[in-house]
């Protein structure tokens, strides 16, 4: 058990000596989420390599506002959703080896001209089984959205949707933007990108704990309480903790 403590607070320690918030941008196929990650960083933070797509996990960090947005590449829904979900598993894993480079909240893009398809809907159901909304805070990215008005048709469709599929969405966000205007859209603006970007900011401050951390924690909390523990640990509470627990295990 002290074992378990020590390991779990190098690891608070380690977290707290993190610069960037790790924001994993996820999507189908041109989807637009480049184009994403450029207006929330004010410029072209996404390289221009010629390629219309993504080709794997690229890191774009935003040093004003201290984010790094991990692009990705995009899903094809021909493809089984079990390599999906394992080329996902195999990036959080890697990065969750490092307390810099863990993931602090996923963003799952979807185009308004769209439709919330059922592969997608199997996709974000097992990811969020495997990595539940209290762990990864996740964030929906509506884009291409022109009013707050055509939100609320979306936020109903995803959250029925996850429902039927037993997963809880009373922390999952749902938000709209426009990252670009073209030329031919007269009337369009950019909308949602601050707020998007506020958002992300405090979804991460309330989520203190790398994956790591929050797992243990629970594992040593459920074990000896038959429940997960609600709240986060962090330096000021982390002593107390321990030493409740320790009481109760003695």
């Amino acid at each position: 058990l002290n074992k378990k403590f020590n390991e779990l607070k190098k690891d608070l320690t380690n977290s707290q000596k993190k610069e960037f918030i790790n924001v994993l941008v996820l999507g189908q196929t041109q989807i637009g989420k480049s184009t994403l990650i450029n207006a929330l960083g004010g410029n072209a933070v996404v390289k221009d390599n010629g390629k219309s797509c993504t080709m794997h996990f690229d890191d774009n960090k935003v040093d004003s506002d201290k984010i790094n947005f991990i692009d990705s590449r995009g899903f094809d829904m021909a493809k089984p959703t079990k390599d999906h979900i394992n080329d996902i598993k195999k990036e959080l894993e890697k990065r969750n080896k490092s307390n810099c480079q863990y993931v602090d909240v996923i963003y799952y893009c979807i185009n308004k001209a769209g439709s919330f398809q059922n592969e997608e809907i199997d996709l974000i159901s097992e990811l969020l089984k495997i990595y539940p909304s209290e762990i990864f805070p996740f964030i929906f990215v509506i884009t291409k959205i022109d009013y707050p008005q055509e939100i609320e048709k979306w936020e109903k469709n995803i959250k029925n949707s996850l429902t039927e599929r037993e997963i809880d969405t009373s922390k999952i966000k749902i938000v709209g933007v426009r990252a670009k205007v073209e030329d031919y859209e007269v009337n369009a603006k950019i909308y949602g990108i601050e707020e998007l970007k506020t958002l992300t900011i405090n979804m991460s401050k309330d989520n203190k704990e790398s994956p790591f951390f929050g797992k243990i924690k629970n594992q040593l909390y459920d074990k000896i309480y038959g429940e997960p523990l609600k709240f986060s640990i962090n330096s000021d509470n982390f002593e107390l903790f321990q030493h409740v627990i320790i009481k109760t295990v003695n």
